[in-house]
């Protein structure tokens, strides 16, 4: 019996861990374009939050900050239809994308939504199960990606012969504005 219990405990920590027998719910104090002002007790920096809007739906906001007397949130969509005292569900998640071999093939949106298909997608919830990797996280060390082996010609004779690209290269492109980047 002990070992039954400890195998459903194990599978279920994590899901344990984060469970709140409290529903916490804030509300909207003020609206600055994107910028959402409110009062949520126990709020983290990089938290999402689910606010209601007045017909009904979810925006998703992630918290950025605070101030003495308020959250700051940042509305991850048009805020068009919220209105003060509108309430918010802190997930008590950062914004996680869950990643397993579901995802080939699929067309995503900036969150890891699927655009196209009957594809699950890769935003992950609080109670996804998928291995889950956090959306803002350290780049690897140049030392452990993988090595460049393929030229990528770009067909602009100063690019390809001063400072050659590779196919798979992070590559930042840096200029004014009308310096014709695009062209």
């Amino acid at each position: 019996m002990n070992a039954a219990l400890n195998l459903w405990k194990d599978a279920h920590a994590k899901r344990l861990s984060q469970y709140c027998a409290v529903r916490v719910i804030g509300r909207v104090s003020a609206v600055r374009g994107i910028l959402l002002e409110c009062k949520i007790p126990s709020a983290k920096v990089g938290d999402l939050c689910e606010v209601s809007k007045a017909d009904g739906s979810l925006l998703l906001a992630e918290i950025v900050g605070f101030t003495q007397e308020c959250t700051l949130l940042s509305a991850l969509g048009p805020p068009d239809g919220i209105q003060v005292g509108a309430p918010i569900r802190p997930l008590g998640v950062a914004h996680r994308i869950g990643v397993d071999d579901s995802l080939l093939g699929c067309v995503l949106d900036g969150f890891g939504r699927p655009l196209m298909g009957d594809c699950l997608g890769a935003f992950a919830g609080p109670e996804d199960r998928r291995t889950t990797l956090p959306v803002i996280a350290d780049a690897l060390p140049p030392t452990q990606r993988p090595r460049i082996t393929r030229a990528l010609p770009t067909g602009i004779r100063a690019i390809d012969s001063a400072i050659l690209l590779g196919e798979g290269q992070r590559v930042g492109l840096f200029a004014g504005a009308g310096c014709g980047k695009t062209t």
